[in-house]
Parts: C-alpha cells; sequence; structure tokens
C-alpha cells in the first residue's frame, strides 16, 4: 500500500515499513512516521498522528493491559499522573513545564 515515492532515497507520501520488532502503516515524511498513521511494536499498537518518527498529538495506545488516549509529545504521554511511552524510552520523558517537556538529564 504504498501512494507516495521516493525523495532523496527515502520514503515520502503514504506507505508501509516492516522491521524485526513490528510494523508502520500511514504516511512518511524523509522516511520517517510524520502524520497519522499505525505503528505496531510487539504487544502494542499506536494510532495516531506521528512528528519525525515520533507519537505526537491526539493518539491511542492499546496494549494487554488496556486502551489509553491522549495528547502525545515525542513519543510520551502524561496519563493520571504517570509517564507512558511509546516507540521511545522511559528517560526520554521529563516533566512538564510551561506545556513543554523538560528532558530528564539522568
Amino acid at each position: 500500500m504504498d501512494d507516495g515515492g521516493w525523495k532523496q532515497g527515502r520514503q515520502e507520501g503514504r506507505g508501509t515499513q516492516d522491521w524485526k520488532t513490528g510494523r508502520y502503516e500511514g504516511d512518511l515524511v524523509s522516511g520517517e512516521p510524520d502524520g497519522y498513521g499505525i505503528m505496531t511494536l510487539q504487544a502494542a499498537r499506536y494510532e495516531g498522528q506521528f512528528r519525525k518518527g515520533k507519537p505526537y498529538g491526539e493518539g491511542t495506545l492499546i496494549t494487554l493491559q488496556g486502551v489509553l488516549k491522549g495528547f502525545w509529545i515525542d513519543g510520551c504521554l502524561n496519563h493520571n499522573g504517570r509517564k507512558v511511552t511509546f516507540a521511545v524510552p522511559s528517560s526520554a520523558c521529563g516533566q512538564k513545564r510551561n506545556g513543554q517537556v523538560k528532558r530528564s538529564t539522568s
């Protein structure tokens, strides 16, 4: 289902990417998920907006433990006071200050 093409050796437009650990179907910019898409990694599935390869914007995470909906920033969601991550290490999520995520330095 590739409706896009290639630009400077990278996928552009709608496309699919398969890896050993998962799959992505959706919008691609410079070979990265950017726009609406669905990413499946092991026992989790994220459906929603991406920016520069990470969940960013409105999205839904579906896992064996349940469903989480919300606004993601750089792969991080603050859900009822706890950090939830998808496709990024948990150390990538810091505390919010003035609407921005402050990255952990440790």
